[in-house]
């Protein structure tokens, strides 16, 4: 199933974007035990580039009309899907309780899970082309 140049910069745009955030995120430490106000500047230096290159993609995406809502690719796809994972939940006796809770992914248009490239199945396809 092929899909159009769109439907790659919509992928750029959500899926690219989340991962840029969620990397500036991990670095800054916002979601571990070891966050920071007062980071070093070459780990300052290295956000903002990421900053920069997340609306480097939102702005090219916006361009080519690839920012709109659209619930899914021209593949029949859906652009963003909403999962329900597990993670244990410490509990105040000193247990865990396994809940649920959403998470948002980013399919790729042919509705794999992950990009091409980090299909270890289409890569050795590709690999022995």
């Amino acid at each position: 199933m092929t899909h159009t140049e769109r439907d790659s910069q919509l992928y750029l745009r959500h899926s690219v974007n989340h991962l840029l955030n969620y990397a500036q995120e991990t670095i800054a430490g916002v979601h571990t035990e070891n966050a920071s106000d007062d980071l070093p500047d070459h780990v300052e230096e290295g956000l903002e580039m990421l900053r920069t290159v997340e609306e480097i993609v939102h702005y090219e995406a916006a361009l080519h009309k690839a920012d709109d809502p659209r619930l899914s690719y021209s593949t029949g796809q859906p652009i963003t899907v909403i999962e329900q994972h597990p993670y244990a939940e410490p509990q105040d006796d000193g247990t865990t309780r396994i809940v649920f809770h959403d998470v948002q992914t980013m399919p790729y248009p042919d509705g794999g899970q992950a990009h091409p490239i980090c299909r270890p199945e289409l890569n050795q396809e590709n690999n022995h082309a």
